[in-house]
């Protein structure tokens, strides 16, 4: 092991330009390899936050045959599917406005109003995605005038921590009393960190061609989509909506697992593109390639210069398979630089806030295992290159 460091060593100090442009290749390579991975992992784990994740699905009617794309529906609609589907546990649908705001403050006498975006859920929205609760619960879904909160709104608007059993004021003397403080949804979830609200009782109770509404359903455990699908497809309350009197109507469900990849969402949701996915990490493997290539290069070519110093241990009684395994943790060293190099680019990077205009916020802990997945490939190319 002295020897190995000392070789290292040496070829550093003896070789200086050929191993700065190896480490700042390598390191280089390595910096893009995370951020990019970063990005699929965001991309492939969509809508995998919530707890039994494979039982949720969006409800949804086909018109003329086109399951995937995803229609605002009336509540009248939506509380009769939920009501007569054996294989729904429980159901909720939400205000599918995008850029709803209200103006709210904390304090009554003297209010500082700022916006603050609020969706209007019913009462079963929580228990539907199967949300985790700092603290409190979601019994304001289910009185008027309730409501639960993030965790990262806590943190702003009730600094001192007192966020349940406090009200946020709104203009016209109104107010909604908070019972619950719901842990924050990741970046790549459908829904956003905001304020759940109850629904009025009777708002669009009966209005059959009011499309306001998008709807989520759990499945009950060991019924799978299709036969869902099956008992939705006996439904009858379809032909209630008259706005599609004249074309195929066929109600359905979507897993939400399958929404980022598949949907074709009239507004509201997030879309992607799994090409996309699959390019990205092409371009990731083609970085590390090269960059496997190049340090191969820069070793091949010190190549006869070093013969002589290993000529040297060999007359010194070194064994060959002793120059050998020296020569490969050499250069596994030299590839465990640039990765450390490379994690403290991306941390640069992500700590300036550098990276915001690529859709999504790279983070060391919630990506940690593309961290540990690059050491393991940086491991693998410096024995691949020393070999």
């Amino acid at each position: 092991m002295k020897t190995i460091l000392r070789n290292l060593f040496y070829t550093l100090k003896r070789f200086r330009t050929a191993s700065v442009l190896n480490l700042l290749g390598l390191s280089t390579a390595f910096a893009a390899f995370i951020l990019i991975m970063m990005k699929v992992s965001y991309e492939y784990n969509f809508d995998t936050c919530y707890p039994d994740s494979d039982r949720i699905a969006v409800l949804n009617l086909s018109v003329d045959h086109h399951p995937n794309e995803l229609i605002v529906l009336p509540r009248p609609f939506v509380e009769g599917v939920i009501e007569e589907t054996p294989a729904i546990e429980c159901g909720a649908f939400f205000d599918c406005s995008p850029n709803y705001a209200e103006l709210i403050s904390t304090d009554a006498k003297q209010p500082q109003y700022i916006y603050e975006p609020v969706t209007v859920v019913s009462p079963d929205f929580a228990r539907t995605l199967g949300m985790a609760f700092i603290t409190g619960n979601d019994e304001g879904l289910r009185q008027p005038g309730g409501a639960i909160i993030s965790e990262s709104q806590a943190r702003k608007l009730f600094p001192k921590g007192n966020a349940v059993g406090s009200y946020l004021y709104m203009p016209e003397n109104k107010k909604l009393l908070i019972t619950g403080v719901y842990k924050d949804f990741p970046e790549n979830s459908q829904f956003k960190n905001v304020i759940y609200r109850d629904i009025d009782k009777q708002k669009n109770k009966d209005r059959w061609g009011t499309q306001s509404y998008y709807a989520i359903i759990r499945m009950k455990p060991g019924i799978n989509i299709q036969t869902l699908n099956e008992q939705l497809k006996s439904s009858h309350l379809a032909e209630n909506m008259t706005i599609y009197s004249e074309s195929d109507r066929e109600v359905c469900a979507m897993p939400i697992r399958n929404v980022y990849y598949e949907a074709n969402p009239w507004i509201f949701y997030k879309v992607g593109d799994r090409q996309h996915t699959w390019l990205l990490i092409t371009i990731a493997i083609l970085t590390i390639s090269i960059a496997a290539i190049n340090l191969i290069n820069f070793s091949t070519a010190l190549t006869p210069m070093r013969i002589r110093s290993i000529n040297t241990q060999k007359v010194l009684g070194s064994p060959v398979n002793q120059l050998r395994i020296g020569l490969i943790s050499e250069t596994i060293a030299i590839v465990l630089i640039g990765w450390l190099l490379s994690l403290f680019i991306v941390w640069i990077l992500t700590h300036m806030k550098l990276l915001s205009l690529i859709g999504f916020t790279p983070s060391f802990f919630t990506y940690l295992p593309v961290i540990l997945i690059s050491g393991g490939i940086a491991l693998l190319t410096g024995i691949i290159a020393g070999l």
